[in-house]
């Protein structure tokens, strides 16, 4: 299990990662089951964790960055839950994965 959050962020999170995945036309690569269990298809979630992660700091649209920021973050734990990690260009993106590191050693699962 890579995560095991209450069912509140989970059904937040997904529904965010969905709607992220919809306006930017890239599979998350999350599936979800009758039983409330998603799963998570590595290499699809790496390119979607990618593609949000280039759209977020490639915008000059202050709030669709800040929109696409929480599940960024998540994302990103996730992915590096996964053995995966995204290497910054600048500050900037360098803060956010570290953001992401330090949110993501809390998680559960």
């Amino acid at each position: 299990m890579l995560w095991n959050p209450s069912l509140g962020p989970a059904h937040l999170y997904l529904a965010m990662a969905e709607s992220v995945s919809a306006v930017l036309r890239v599979d998350s690569g999350i599936a979800t089951n009758d039983s409330d269990e998603s799963h998570i298809d590595p290499p699809v979630f790496e390119a979607f964790t990618r593609t949000v992660f280039a759209a977020c700091f490639s915008t000059t649209h202050p709030e669709f960055r800040l929109l696409l920021r929480g599940p960024l973050v998540v994302s990103l734990a996730l992915l590096e839950k996964l053995g995966v990690a995204i290497e910054p260009a600048d500050a900037e993106q360098a803060a956010m994965v570290a953001e992401a590191h330090e949110r993501g050693s809390g998680f559960s699962g």
